[in-house]
C-alpha cells in the first residue's frame, strides 16, 4: 500500500507540471493571436485570463480564491496523506483534485487570474483548462461512485 501512497506523490507534480507547460505554450504562442479554431465553431483555443473562479464567479476576490484554494488543498492533502481515507479511488482523485488546484493556484498567486484557453463553442460553454478538467472529472467521479457504488449502511 506505501507504493500506492508514493505514486500518487508523483501523479500531483506529474499532472501540476503538464498543466503548467500547456500554460505556458498558451501565454507564448495563443495570447498574441486571441484564439485558433481547431475546428471551426466547434473547437477553439481561445486564450482567456479568468481572474475568477469556475465560469468567472468570485471576480475580483483573488485573496479569498487563494485562501479557500489553499485550505482545500491542504485538507485533501492530509486526507490522502494519513490513513483517513483507505480507499484508492478516493485517494486517485483526490490526487486529481490537488494537482488541479494547485495548477490553478500557481497562476492565481504569480499571474493574478488563471489561464484559460479550451472554448467549446458548439455548447457555448465556459472557457477551461487541463486543471479544471482533471478537478471536474474527479469531482464527478467521486460524487458517481459515491451514489452507485459505495455501500450504504
Amino acid at each position: 500500500m506505501k507504493v500506492i501512497k508514493y505514486i500518487l506523490y508523483l501523479i500531483i507534480p506529474f499532472f501540476v507540471a503538464i498543466d503548467q507547460g500547456i500554460k505556458l505554450l498558451v501565454v507564448k504562442y495563443l495570447e498574441p493571436i486571441g484564439t485558433y479554431p481547431v475546428i471551426q465553431d466547434v473547437l477553439h483555443f481561445t486564450y482567456l485570463e479568468n481572474r475568477g473562479a469556475a465560469f468567472g464567479s468570485f471576480e475580483g476576490n483573488k485573496f479569498i480564491l487563494i485562501f479557500v484554494s489553499g485550505i482545500i488543498l491542504f485538507v485533501s492533502f492530509f486526507l490522502i496523506s494519513t490513513k483517513k481515507i483507505q480507499n484508492i479511488f478516493y485517494k486517485i482523485c483526490f490526487s486529481f483534485v490537488i494537482s488541479g488546484g494547485i495548477g490553478n493556484l500557481i497562476d492565481r498567486i504569480f499571474r493574478g487570474y488563471v489561464v484559460d484557453y479550451i472554448d467549446f463553442r458548439i455548447i457555448n460553454f465556459a472557457v477551461f483548462n487541463f486543471a479544471d478538467i482533471l478537478i471536474s472529472l474527479s469531482s464527478i467521479s467521486l460524487i458517481i461512485y459515491i451514489v452507485f457504488f459505495e455501500k450504504h449502511s
